[in-house]
């Protein structure tokens, strides 16, 4: 097992109290992505030597990024701090990508979200068109 597919799974025995440490009062604010587009994000995932990464181009990296970002900081006018939620195998992925523009976020898998918290969806990340 490769150190990236072990961090996953230590993350998804831990999930309960990592997604509890970013929940407020028991509710999870979450940003995610538009069902087309994170299955598009899951046709392009690659894996390196350096962990798992998005085979995209610079434009369209940058589009997502942006757009993430744009959700993000929506949230956070509001008050809340929210953490981005994706599927499991693009996790590391998506904080690879985001990391330099919104440090701040948290990046889960569903995979992660306990059963004890109310999630509130405060978001959804999508591209005019979703392909990637």
């Amino acid at each position: 097992m490769d150190p990236e597919q072990l961090v996953e799974a230590v993350r998804q025995s831990l999930g309960p109290a990592i997604s509890a440490a970013h929940a407020v009062d028991g509710r999870l604010p979450v940003i995610s992505f538009e069902p087309t587009l994170e299955h598009s994000l899951l046709e392009v995932l690659r894996t390196g030597e350096s962990g798992s990464f998005l085979a995209l181009d610079a434009s369209r990296a940058e589009a997502i990024v942006r757009a993430t970002t744009s959700m993000v900081r929506k949230v956070e006018e509001t008050g809340e701090s929210p953490v981005l939620v994706c599927a499991a195998p693009l996790r590391s992925a998506i904080r690879r990508l985001t990391r330099s523009a919104i440090p701040q976020v948290p990046i889960l898998s569903y995979a992660e979200i306990g059963s004890q918290l109310t999630i509130e969806t405060m978001g959804v990340v999508t591209l005019v068109d979703a392909t990637v």
